[in-house]
C-alpha cells in the first residue's frame, strides 16, 4: 500500500504488517511505525484536515496513529470483518454534544386526579 501525504512524503504499508514513512527529500529518512500490526497492511488513510493516519490489516484491527508519534497508536479496535480499504472523512471536525433538551416542569399528581382517573 502507498499513500501521498502532502507534497513529500509517502506511507508505504506492506505484506508483513510493517507500515512506514519515508520523506522525499531526505530519501534515507525511513520512519518505522510501531505495532503496525501482524498481518498484511491493506490499507492506510490520512485525514486531510489534521495529523492522524487510519491503518486496517489483516489482523482485523483498525489502528490510529497521530503521523508525527510513531512510537504508539492513539487507539486500536478488533474489528468483526476483514476490511479491506479504510477513508477519513475530509470535514472531520470535533463533535460537540448536543445541549440537553429543555423539559417541562414536573407536576406532581395529586390523589385527587389519580382518584378520578381510576374510577373513569
Amino acid at each position: 500500500v502507498l499513500r501521498e501525504v502532502g507534497t513529500s512524503l509517502l506511507l508505504i504499508g506492506d505484506a508483513q504488517g510493517l507500515l512506514m514513512r519515508a520523506d522525499l527529500r531526505q530519501p534515507k529518512n525511513l520512519v518505522r511505525y510501531r505495532q503496525a500490526g501482524t498481518g498484511a497492511i491493506r490499507d492506510v488513510s490520512v485525514a486531510p484536515t489534521s495529523d492522524v493516519l487510519a491503518v486496517v490489516g489483516l489482523d482485523q484491527f483498525c489502528r490510529i496513529y497521530n503521523s508525527n508519534d510513531h512510537l504508539r497508536p492513539r487507539c486500536r479496535g478488533f474489528l468483526k470483518q476483514h476490511l479491506s480499504c479504510i477513508t477519513m472523512p475530509h470535514d472531520a471536525a470535533p463533535e460537540t454534544p448536543p445541549s440537553p433538551a429543555k423539559q417541562p416542569p414536573h407536576t406532581p399528581i395529586s390523589d385527587d386526579s389519580a382518584s378520578s382517573a381510576s374510577s373513569a
